[in-house]
């Protein structure tokens, strides 16, 4: 193998003395470098590092613990935002109106399960079928009561009630609603006005 230095000029001495310095100057010469593989762990370090700070942020600092009316928040805007932390959109939201309690319990000594009641009112226009996609009617949970869906939506609409008071447009309601549950999660209920573009949305841990 062929060394170069440029840096460095072999004396007349003789060829021995060319080779030594030839050789001294290779490895004072030579610029440091980073193999592909140095550069490579360090530019997912960098992007890892970047990314965990990131999910910090958008965490106000990593816990989720909450209790917040949605009353405390400006407007439109900051309510929806807020309630995207928490809470999946399955379709676009108009407006919204709830209350959240989340109590964060992933971190400290010994991490475990969350807990949460998330109570909303949602605003979606014709999008509410998306938000009981692959659910089912609550009548089929209380077959065995014979009651259908009534006892599932009076629980919900005891709460929903005073969310659904503070919009005008949602006081006078044209359809009757439609209850479904999450089959995967029996602490998510949707009562649904269709024609109405409301979703009375509640998901609780269990």
């Amino acid at each position: 193998m062929k060394l170069r230095a440029r840096c460095c000029t072999p004396s007349a001495a003789g060829v021995c003395a060319a080779a030594a310095l030839l050789l001294a100057g290779a490895a004072a010469c030579s610029p440091s470098t980073t193999s592909g593989s140095d550069q490579s762990s360090e530019t997912s370090e960098r992007r890892g590092s970047a990314s965990a700070r990131g999910t910090a942020a958008a965490r106000g600092g990593g816990s989720l613990s909450t209790d917040t009316d949605s009353r405390t928040l400006a407007d439109t805007e900051a309510r929806l935002a807020f309630l995207g932390r928490y809470l999946r959109m399955k379709s676009p939201v108009e407006d919204a109106a709830f209350l959240i309690h989340y109590q964060d319990n992933s971190g400290g000594m010994v991490p475990g399960p969350s807990d949460w009641d998330i109570r909303a009112v949602l605003q979606v226009g014709a999008n509410t079928a998306a938000w009981h996609e692959n659910w089912k009617p609550c009548e089929v949970a209380n077959a065995d009561a014979g009651d259908g869906d009534s006892e599932a939506i009076a629980e919900e609409m005891r709460w929903a009630e005073a969310l659904l008071e503070r919009r005008e447009a949602w006081r006078a309601r044209s359809t009757s609603p439609r209850c479904f549950y999450n089959p995967r999660s029996r602490g998510s209920r949707a009562i649904v006005f269709a024609d109405d573009g409301l979703v009375v949305y509640r998901t609780r841990s269990q």
